[in-house]
């Protein structure tokens, strides 16, 4: 096999903890990878995909190998995981509530998901949750205001 046709390897593994380009504040865990060869006359060229958890709160972000840096092997993530858990851990007992914008950031998600949902299966009941979802979000916009 030519030089040009050697497989290149991921960079990163399951359980890596990354920092994302753009995110530069946040710690990602890799979850997932995904890998699309590329097939030309007189190369192969192999692109990885990563999935990624925010910690700590486990949000989702794909991201592709350039825009990662690895802060920690998975063999070392657990001690770090422990020492950010410590970290962030709230000094309160009080109960955390979502803000106005994160709920209606959930409710813009839940709309487009049950329309696109109607749209697939033509299913009256998504339709319904969706304009429910459109009126909860129009009333918390009110709230805001």
């Amino acid at each position: 096999m030519s030089e040009r046709r050697k497989r290149q390897k991921q960079k990163f593994n399951f359980g890596d903890i990354v920092r994302v380009k753009g995110y530069e504040t946040e710690l990602f865990q890799i979850a997932c990878f995904t890998s699309v060869y590329y097939h030309y006359p007189d190369a192969l060229y192999k692109e990885y995909t990563y999935e990624l958890s925010r910690i700590p709160d486990e949000e989702w972000l794909e991201a592709f190998e350039e825009e990662l840096t690895l802060v920690c092997t998975a063999e070392q993530a657990q001690d770090l995981l422990r020492s950010y858990q410590a970290k962030t851990r709230p000094n309160t007992t009080a109960p955390q509530f979502p803000s106005i914008q994160d709920q209606i950031d959930k409710l813009l998600d839940d709309h487009i998901t049950f329309m696109e949902l109607y749209t697939l299966l033509g299913d009256e009941d998504y339709k319904s949750l969706a304009y429910l979802a459109f009126d909860e979000l129009k009333e918390l916009i009110a709230k805001k205001k």
